[in-house]
């Protein structure tokens, strides 16, 4: 089994939650909140302690509002946060709640606790479901249609305000919410604080439920003043703090007329995301030379591929597969299918993969163990195999729903081929045949296609062949997408999808041959006579690292490179690059930007 330090999984946190009210941490020999009352020591402290209501009040509209707190235990201060919002703040504004948690609770005594001590049960049901699993990283999750984005670190306090860029995160308020000094002195540290300078303006503000000599001490030695009052309850003090730095606030949030080239999943995700901010947006798509459509839409499938060890690359494949089960998910789309996938145990690697992610992950949020019976009755088909299932998976129509997500009222289509791209006069011109447009931003998501507009290092192609297979006895009853070396969807319109091929360049057309490898791979899962009804041929953009290529060049933004696994890649890195866009707190900590950076291949 992996070392602690090393999983790509943290352990939660261990609570006594024998009085229901005053849930106690076994960890740090502490209490996480007043036994006077959580959701009102919440508005006391931070609420109040921060001025929200009237700040919010006065907030303009189309201005974003950031906050960030250093230990998010149970959630009541977001909750808290998320409320007066609602009800304060103008329309088309947005908050952006960033969270450290280095010891996340647990699903079950999140629920059991805030359902009796948060008086709006509404909120919490919303919060309780889209509550992120404890593993290690920065977890996106939405509400109230997008204006209220909440990102949860988890991981330790210091990598965590480490991995914000100082250039581009300032805050608004901070909340200093750990523990005693006395029993976490680390999250009181002079470092911590002066961190929290970095990522201030002259504006941002501070809260803490405690006066100690130590951290009052710290937050004077830092760019905070200091200013000591009543405390909550019984205790006698608590501290405020105000920025002593004279760099303003941005501006307000403008809103952009934006660029995207590629329709596919990264273009039309990114679309989206910038389209519930306000941003106009204009997408181009051509159908590319280098693929094969064939007359009924394949089936693609989400799943992640991991490793039980905290590598970026399995930090990224789990991080995007959550986002992005997620993100179809809200899109509530006819063409998205949560069914669950089952990835059967089908070699010695997936085996040993799979044991190891068991023991660093046993308690069955993320996947199942399910032996050959389980995962026949789970599936409606007859496997013979053991493996896992993991239940936010499913299946997607690609083309229904790129098609919806351009569904918005600030996006255009335009189905014109793009010849040349610039910049010239701080603004970005797109030739098409015959027309120019002009834009505020460029975003360019066309798989490998982008070098024909611009030079991206790192690069390269692969040939990808589907099958589409007539319904089959065998397969009548599939209800879930199955893995092994290949994969076989659910039936959709009568025809099941068995993938796939991954070679270097062959002719662009349907090969027998390589229809032939992808029944082998099916009967591998479900043995059968199949009949071949069609197939579909194309290129995949891919990189040596099997990592995209995301973020910024040449003052373009880019998200290519996500070869077989754009179903889970895109949407995730097109929120990236969005948050990029609008200059605000990303979704992905310093490892990840860095992995994925379009200057990694330049040598």
């Amino acid at each position: 089994m992996a070392k602690k330090n090393s999983s790509l999984f943290i352990e939660n946190a261990d609570i006594d939650l024998s009085d229901p009210f005053a849930p106690y941490s076994k960890l740090y020999n502490d209490l996480y909140f007043s036994k006077q009352g959580a959701e009102e020591e919440s508005d006391f402290v931070f609420l109040k302690g921060n001025n929200l209501e009237e700040r919010f009040s006065n907030l303009a509209i189309r201005e974003s509002f950031s906050i960030a707190e250093l230990g998010f235990g149970f959630g009541i201060n977001f909750l808290n946060t998320w409320r007066l919002w609602v009800k304060r703040a103008p329309k088309n504004s947005l908050l952006n709640y960033f969270a450290i948690e280095n010891n996340p609770v647990s699903s079950k005594d999140l629920e059991s606790f805030i359902m009796k001590n948060f008086s709006s049960r509404q909120l919490a049901k919303k919060f309780l479901s889209k509550y992120p699993l404890n593993s290690r990283g920065w977890h996106r999750i939405f509400f109230s249609t997008g204006s209220v984005n909440l990102t949860i670190a988890y991981n330790d306090v210091v990598d965590s305000l480490n991995s914000l860029s100082k250039q581009q995160t300032k805050f608004d308020a901070f909340f200093l919410d750990g523990f005693s000094p006395k029993k976490n002195s680390l999250m009181w540290s002079k470092k911590i604080f002066k961190n929290l300078g970095e990522l201030s303006h002259n504006k941002t503000s501070l809260s803490t439920f405690s006066s100690a000599e130590l951290v009052k001490l710290n937050i004077g030695e830092s760019s905070f003043s200091v200013n000591q009052s009543k405390g909550f309850g019984n205790k006698k003090y608590m501290l405020k703090g105000l920025s002593k730095i004279s760099f303003p606030k941005k501006e307000k949030f403008k809103r952009k007329r934006i660029g995207i080239i590629g329709g596919g999943l990264s273009g039309s995700s990114l679309a989206r995301l910038l389209s519930q901010r306000g941003h106009e947006i204009i997408v181009f798509d051509k159908t590319s030379k280098d693929e094969v459509q064939c007359a009924i839409e394949p089936a693609f499938i989400l799943y992640p591929r991991l490793t039980a060890f905290n590598n970026a690359y399995s930090k990224f494949s789990l991080h995007s597969f959550i986002y992005s089960a997620k993100f179809y998910e809200d899109l509530q789309s006819e063409h998205w299918h949560k069914t669950g996938v089952f990835i059967i145990n089908h070699d010695e690697q997936t085996l040993k993969r799979q044991t190891s992610l068991i023991e660093a992950s046993p308690d069955g949020t993320l996947f199942k163990k399910l032996n050959s019976t389980q995962a026949s009755e789970i599936t409606g088909v007859n496997v013979n195999q053991e493996g896992l299932f993991f239940p936010q998976a499913g299946w997607l129509n690609s083309k229904g729903l790129c098609e919806s997500m351009l569904k918005h009222r600030n996006i255009s289509f335009k189905k014109e081929k793009v010849i040349e791209i610039s910049e010239k006069n701080e603004a970005f011109h797109v030739n098409t045949r015959g027309r120019n447009y002009k834009f505020d931003e460029l975003c360019l998501c066309t798989s490998h296609n982008i070098t024909e507009l611009i030079n991206v290092p790192g690069i390269s192609s692969k040939r990808g062949q589907i099958t589409l297979i007539d319904k089959h006895p065998n397969l009548e009853n599939l209800k879930v997408p199955i893995c092994a070396k290949g994969y076989v969807s659910p039936s959709y319109n009568n025809i099941h999808t068995v993938g796939s091929t991954y070679t270097e360049d062959r002719p662009l057309k349907v090969l027998a041959k390589d229809h032939e490898e992808n029944l082998t791979k099916l009967n591998s899962i479900v043995d059968g006579k199949y009949l071949v009804k069609d197939g579909w041929v194309g290129k995949r953009a891919t990189t040596k690292d099997y990592l995209p290529i995301t973020g910024k060049i040449k003052n373009f933004y880019i998200n290519v490179g996500h070869g077989s696994k754009g179903t889970a890649n895109a949407p995730f890195c097109s929120q990236y690059i969005a948050d990029l866009i609008d200059n605000m707190p990303v979704n992905m900590d310093s490892e990840l930007t860095g992995c994925l950076s379009p200057e990694r291949f330049i040598s």
